[in-house]
This record gives C-alpha cells, sequence and structure tokens, in this order.
C-alpha cells in the first residue's frame, strides 16, 4: 500500500479569496500555453470582484486543496 495522503478539498472560506486570486494570477501568469494578450485579458476577467460574486453566489466554486494545515 502507498502512504500517499488523500487530499483534502473544501469550498474556500471569504477571507481566502484573495489567496484564490494571487494563485489564479499566478497560474495563469506561469502558463505556457497562453499568448501575452490572452494572459492580460485573463487576469483582467478575473478579479476580486469576480471571484467575489462567484464565492457569494457558491462558496463551493472556489475550491481549496488543502494537505495537513496548508493550502
Amino acid at each position: 500500500m502507498s502512504d500517499a495522503k488523500t487530499p483534502n478539498f473544501r469550498p474556500a472560506r471569504r477571507d481566502e479569496i484573495e489567496w484564490v486570486l494571487s494563485t489564479v494570477h499566478r497560474a495563469i501568469d506561469e502558463s505556457e500555453f497562453y499568448c501575452e494578450e490572452f494572459k492580460q485579458s485573463e487576469r483582467a476577467r478575473m478579479n476580486i470582484h469576480f471571484l467575489t460574486a462567484l464565492w457569494e453566489y457558491d462558496p463551493q466554486h472556489l475550491f481549496v486543496l488543502c494537505k495537513v494545515d496548508e493550502k
């Protein structure tokens, strides 16, 4: 048997939305498959207002993957 840990998914909390946003922006910036123009438009679209509205509609739209008390 493997000792691999089972991931723990949960909806993001309101106080984690800014952290989620920075993580999303980092993923956009680091993608080798996006051209610079697309990265700029995605960063503009994925802003704090969009993610907050998405979370307010249904917190389960923003998931956080936790691993032993860390995000």
